[in-house]
């Protein structure tokens, strides 16, 4: 049979060569691509405004498993020197080179709608201002952080100086930290600190009613802001030069061999614990971050200028679920369905 015969199929047409990698899409970049259908959701002003938030909430909880699996397998390859080509016929290098392009950009306009479209409108429609710098706050509610603060969330703080002695600590897993350049009083030399924010007190605090704040709104901080506010409370022996929240993604792909596995469940346990202090390979600030501070955290993290993601606004997206779920909003949410009608022809009390 001649190459000629070979490529023409039964009518006398090309068969197509389906190794052929023109044919492909990777498939991180095609997972990138569904993901950004999720927050198209966010922008369709048909959708209900608190339905918007939850995709936009939704997009960036999905972006934490991206990163931690998809990504963390990329990383994975890459250091055991994998030479391979994917179906699309892409390297490691290259899908992760085109990964950070498109994530940068993918996290640019999850900003760009959270700033310009999701708060004006929940502040017009809704009437929910998120207050975004607590020097802005109204004296009534100054007070009334200052002593939220004191009585819910001082107790449960564990700052952290780091010098010499002192070694930086392990930061977990997607928490949300405040890292701080600071300055021993009477000293000139600058050193890392951070503390971590306590998950166990909602992240979204709402402030009391103030004729100052305007009829017919309700006004909210995030938990970050009142522990900045407070940073010279927690060091005490420090001027505080420069402070900012942070947040690491590590590599948490599972790699589970069942045939040497002595006991599957527990070594399950095992590979989701490494998942705290697995490799950083993400770290995202805000993008008023001290520079100095920002390569502090990076040198500590040991990551790359690729793996930052400055962001023009609040760390993890995904606290917006919680103002969803806040009470009084549902005029702004999607409708749900009653209960079922029943139907005479049904048994209904029979199994």
């Amino acid at each position: 049979m001649s190459k000629k015969e070979e490529k023409t199929g039964k009518h006398g047409k090309h068969s197509v060569d389906f190794t052929d990698e023109r044919y492909y899409i990777n498939r991180e970049l095609s997972w990138l691509q569904f993901n950004a259908r999720v927050l198209a959701e966010a922008r369709d002003e048909r959708n209900p405004l608190l339905e918007q938030l939850k995709f936009l909430s939704i997009s960036a909880s999905n972006l934490d498993e991206f990163f931690m699996v998809r990504v963390g397998s990329l990383k994975d390859m890459l250091h055991a020197d994998y030479q391979g080509r994917d179906i699309a016929g892409m390297t490691v290098s290259q899908q992760l080179d085109a990964l950070s392009v498109s994530l940068h950009r993918f996290i640019h306009e999850q900003y760009r709608i959270y700033n310009n479209e999701m708060l004006p409108q929940l502040q017009k429609k809704a009437g929910l201002e998120l207050v975004t710098d607590h020097q802005s706050l109204h004296r009534k509610e100054q007070a009334y952080v200052d002593r939220y603060f004191d009585d819910f969330i001082y107790p449960v703080l564990t700052p952290m100086a780091v010098d010499s002695s002192r070694p930086f600590p392990l930061i977990r897993n997607k928490s949300l930290n405040i890292g701080a350049l600071v300055c021993r009083k009477g000293g000139e030399e600058l050193e890392l600190a951070t503390v971590q924010v306590p998950d166990v007190i909602p992240r979204i605090v709402e402030l009391p009613g103030d004729e100052e704040t305007g009829e017919g709104r309700r006004r909210f901080i995030l938990l970050e802001q009142l522990i900045e506010r407070n940073m010279s409370r927690l060091f005490l022996n420090y001027d505080i030069i420069s402070c900012c929240p942070y947040r690491v993604g590590r590599n948490a792909d599972l790699s589970i061999d069942e045939d040497e596995a002595e006991d599957l469940l527990q070594e399950i346990e095992r590979q989701l614990k490494k998942r705290q202090r697995g490799q950083a390979i993400r770290l995202e600030v805000e993008a008023r971050i001290d520079p100095r501070l920002l390569s502090r955290l990076a040198e500590e993290l040991e990551v790359e200028g690729s793996e930052i993601y400055e962001t023009n606004g609040p760390l993890d997206l995904t606290f917006l679920m919680k103002l969803y779920g806040l009470p009084g909003l549902d005029a702004y949410k999607e409708h749900g369905y009653g209960a079922p009608e029943s139907v005479p022809e049904l048994q209904q009390d029979r199994d």
